[in-house]
């Protein structure tokens, strides 16, 4: 899936983008890495899994880390930017 002109997405990779654009909307704060894991389907079996594919995200422009602290994941594009 390729998005707003970005590298285009593994599926693993739109789910997570999915998942945390929708946590953030219904709770206004982003998941934490274990609750991003257990939201998935599948269930990722290990939460490492779920920080590499953020990663991967933030690499390819979808993600960022406000300021580059815990608990301030932003979804490029769908957020407002502060």
């Amino acid at each position: 899936m390729k998005i707003n002109g970005r590298q285009p997405l593994t599926r693993r990779q739109a789910q997570v983008l999915a998942v945390v654009a929708a946590f953030r909307a219904v709770r206004g704060y982003p998941p934490t890495v274990r609750e991003l894991a257990a939201a998935m389907y599948p269930p990722l079996k290990h939460r490492n899994s779920a920080y590499t594919t953020l990663g991967q995200l933030q690499a390819k422009g979808y993600v960022r880390w406000q300021g580059g602290c815990k608990g301030t994941l932003v979804v490029v594009g769908r957020d407002v930017d502060g």
